[in-house]
């Protein structure tokens, strides 16, 4: 039970860097071509 518990919020938190990661391009992108 552990285990599992801790590959899922492992999949949480790569799922939160990604969409991270997708806002952080995704603005600055629009901030380039702002500029």
């Amino acid at each position: 039970m552990l285990m599992e518990t801790e590959f899922n919020w492992l999949y949480f938190y790569s799922f939160l860097v990604f969409c991270a990661n997708r806002m952080v391009t995704w603005q600055k992108r629009t901030l380039s071509t702002r500029l």
